[in-house]
């Protein structure tokens, strides 16, 4: 039960308040004086971490791109982005890239790479030799000197035909037959008529000329098989005609190439001419297949008036093409294109890759790294069907194909995020290739599917995210070192030097020079770089999240305006930024304490309990840490099954927290068990919790409180304790001890200070001490103390006010300690396990 009575003097030396936090005074460290070196967020005091950037950045070889970790807050990306521009080396410079028709594989879209620079030029030259060759092609088929060498071919071809058909006439007059031409439709074709009494004959009318007695039936048979004969001379004849026709449709045809391929040679040699060196062989190749692509479809450069070539004697006019339904388009309702034009946008260039807009060392920093943006996509139309159509000109680059021969920056959680795109960007780092191919799974469903010919890159990846992140990669992708050759691990903290001091100083005043704040005093610096040590969570460091940092400054800059607009942020301005940061996210902590001084959480701050100890806990609202004392509870009874973990029990203890309460029973049986058997059952608890527990920082709060349920010493409830503990008995350092101390004082005061009240905390703990200027004024006045111990024996003195004892030559502890009174009790639960025939532990 409580037991008050008069504070016992406590043997363990205590803090002062000049250890429990690290005091900025700027006279010491001159924090008016310019730093020559102008710190850049990110940078100061990561020497490690830039050295491993700056390697990675520089070595060209395959895989040496950067996973980076460590870096915090909402302008990472833009810190690593600044980080590049300030210790980027030299960069390959990579050419410029644009895609052509490939007119053997349309599928496949042909890649040329030019001189940096020279793309654009090269597409605005295709556009005018388009336009050149439009006309000119079209004038020279319709030239006066081009239509003279057609009348010759065509008066040479047109004389041999006449010498042959003049040849067949002849004969065919000689045995008394007239050739004419018959129409049969649209067709006309040659025919052979007997001449009898002067008039000539149909061949089919000539058993009708027998029967009218006109002509003898010898003759008329005679007339037959001369018919016969002549018949097939003439189908002889045709087919020379013919012959001799396809042979000047030929010549005509050479005759056009010939004099259109002459033409366009001299515009290509000179097109040529314009892009000597790196890529002059693919265009010198491209415009080859663009001059036999124009050979090959003159008839369409032609004017409508003008025939493409002669008609053979006695064949009909072509009839005109159907109409479309509405004229002037292509039947539902679009401009029509015509051959022409669908031919003369195959010449067209698309320009993906413009090395003027990018310039050299390009930091592309992909703040949404879909597919689409990451590796490039196809626009696409509806075609007349209703199909999702694309073609060449409708490639469009993404991020990786604007960082060639720089640098892209990409976080990883954004990254994962995405559906295929980590698979895509093994393949494109491993192979240094980029293939703009449609995404796995896309909504487009392409009537005919492009592979555009891949792009080589040389662009470094930096990648930046969590150590979480980095290792499970590790783990789960063994491709990821192959890829990944560095990790760039930014400290969050750095050491406290007058050096680092400086470049505190000049990084708050880049800050406020850049955004327009306040200029700080030399005292509003100091507070900030407090605040740096306090976030650091160590003496001698200072944190290097410089987001938080920043937001310090904006937010003091604020009070000082709401303070009356003074030109000066002052160390009050600061203090009121930082107090009203907490204010704003504390709701619960102080939803907490008001349930503690309403009673409805039992915590006391005064008197003496036996089996019971505060300890100090962490609460984690996601946007804020705080420190709250909680109640442990220890019974113990004579019995085997050791000690009981009621947290465990119900589910609401964590690896670690289980793994500290285990511990207890090695402490116990280092301390107790060298004589007999450690013969207990005991139950620990966390009173009052229901949520989970985890961390072992209060197992050796749960040692104090069972040493003093089996001594049945009281213990000093205004003393809360922190700190974990191994088999041993040696107390180990924690985290959060600056919350964990402050939560402690909060609830103290909130109940009222008495001065004898305290926290008792792990030795090894100290340097992380930078307490609240009220907690330190507190243990100044000694209205609050702090107890550092490096032992459980240490401890259980401050709480009990009694030594736990040292074993004597005979392995007794003396009389009065508490560690006798523990062993005494051991000793009586072993008795009474004999006793009642119970099988005692091993």
């Amino acid at each position: 039960g409580t037991k008050k009575k008069p504070a016992r003097p406590l043997r363990s030396p205590e803090l002062s308040a000049s250890e429990l936090r690290w005091v900025c005074r700027p006279a010491d460290f001159d924090l008016a004086a310019a730093e020559k070196e102008q710190a850049l967020i990110g940078i100061i005091g990561q020497e490690r971490a830039i050295r491993a950037l700056k390697m990675g950045i520089e070595l060209y070889s395959p895989g040496y791109n950067v996973f980076v970790c460590g870096i915090t807050g909402t302008g990472r990306m833009s810190t690593v982005q600044k980080i590049l521009d300030q210790i980027k080396g030299f960069c390959p410079l990579p050419p410029d890239r644009c895609y052509v028709h490939n007119f053997a594989k349309p599928d496949e879209p042909r890649l040329l790479s030019l001189p940096r620079g020279m793309a654009e030029r090269f597409r605005a030259d295709m556009e005018k030799f388009v336009r050149a060759i439009q006309a000119e092609v079209g004038g020279l088929l319709e030239s006066e000197d081009h239509a003279r060498k057609r009348e010759k071919i065509v008066t040479r071809y047109e004389g041999e035909g006449d010498k042959i058909i003049e040849r067949f006439e002849r004969r065919a007059e000689k045995e008394g037959f007239a050739l004419k031409r018959v129409r049969e439709g649209n067709i006309s074709r040659p025919e052979l008529f007997p001449v009898v009494q002067g008039h000539a004959l149909p061949i089919g009318d000539l058993d009708k000329a027998v029967t009218e007695g006109k002509l003898a039936r010898a003759r008329a048979q005679l007339i037959m098989r001369q018919y016969q004969a002549l018949r097939q001379n003439l189908e002889v004849t045709a087919r020379q005609s013919r012959d001799l026709l396809s042979r000047m449709e030929t010549e005509l045809t050479d005759l056009e190439k010939k004099e259109v391929r002459a033409a366009l040679q001299e515009r290509i040699s000179a097109l040529v001419a314009r892009y000597p060196g790196e890529g002059s062989e693919g265009i010198q190749e491209y415009l080859r297949d663009v001059q036999e692509e124009v050979v090959t479809n003159l008839d369409l450069f032609r004017h409508p008036s003008v025939s493409g070539a002669p008609t053979a004697p006695g064949a009909a006019p072509t009839p005109p093409p159907a109409e479309s339904p509405i004229p002037g388009t292509d039947g539902l309702g679009a401009p029509a294109r015509t051959g022409l034009q669908q031919l003369l946008e195959r010449f067209r260039v698309n320009l993906i890759f413009d090395s003027r807009r990018h310039g050299a060392c390009p930091v592309i920093v992909e703040t949404h790294p879909t597919y689409r943006r990451l590796f490039g996509h196809f626009d696409r139309i509806v075609d007349q069907s209703g199909h999702w159509v694309a073609d060449y000109t409708m490639i469009r680059a993404g991020s990786l194909l604007a960082a060639d021969g720089g640098y892209l920056v990409v976080t990883a959680e954004d990254l994962f995020s995405q559906r295929n795109v980590w698979a895509e960007l093994k393949r494109t780092l491993i192979s240094r290739t980029l293939a703009i191919v449609e995404e796995e799974g896309s909504l487009y469903v392409p009537t005919v599917s492009m592979r555009p010919e891949p792009i080589p890159i040389n662009v470094k990846v930096i990648m930046i995210g969590q150590r979480g992140i980095y290792e499970d990669l590790l783990e789960r992708e063994p491709d990821f070192t192959k890829i990944f050759k560095v990790i760039a691990d930014f400290d969050e903290q750095m050491d406290l030097s007058s050096k680092t001091l400086r470049q505190y100083a000049a990084f708050v005043r880049r800050i406020c020079k850049n955004e327009k704040l306040g200029e700080l005093e030399p005292a509003a610096v100091a507070s900030v770089a407090e605040f740096g040590a306090r976030q650091a969570g160590q003496q001698g460091k200072l944190s290097t999240r410089f987001g938080e940092i920043a937001d310090l400054l904006r937010e003091a800059d604020y009070w000082r305006r709401q303070d009356g607009g003074g030109r000066r942020v002052t160390a009050r301005h600061v203090r009121t930024a930082i107090r009203e940061s907490i204010s704003r996210r504390n709701l619960y902590e102080e939803k907490l304490r008001e349930m503690i001084r309403l009673g409805q959480i039992f915590i006391d701050v005064e008197g003496e309990r036996i089996g019971q100890v505060n300890s100090l806990v962490i609460q984690d609202t996601g946007s804020y840490l705080f420190g709250l004392p909680a109640r442990i509870t220890a019974t113990v009874s004579p019995g085997t099954a050791g000690i009981i973990n009621i947290e465990r029990e119900a589910q609401l203890s964590g690896r670690t927290h289980t793994k500290g309460v285990l511990i207890i029973g090695g402490f116990l049986r280092e301390k107790f068990g060298a004589a007999r058997p450690v013969t207990v059952t005991a139950s620990i608890a966390f009173e009052q919790s229901y949520s989970g527990v985890e961390g072992d920082s209060a197992s050796s709060t749960e040692v104090y409180a069972l040493l003093s349920a089996l001594a049945g010493a009281p213990v000093r409830q205004g003393i809360a304790v922190t700190g974990s503990v191994d088999q041993k008995g040696y107390i180990q350092p924690v985290g959060g001890i600056n919350d964990k101390i402050e939560g402690f004082f909060k609830v103290c005061a909130l109940k009222g200070l008495t001065g004898t009240q305290g926290v008792i905390v792990p030795q090894a703990n100290l340097r992380d001490l930078m307490l609240d200027e009220e907690v330190v004024e507190a243990v100044r006045r000694k209205r609050f103390h702090i107890y550092p111990v490096r032992t459980v024996e240490e401890g259980i003195e401050v709480l009990t006010g009694s030594p736990a004892g040292q074993r004597d030559p005979s392995g007794r502890y003396p009389e009065g300690t508490i560690f006798r009174l523990v062993d005494d009790k051991l000793a009586h639960y072993n008795d009474l396990v004999r006793r009642h025939s119970v099988t005692p532990p091993v």
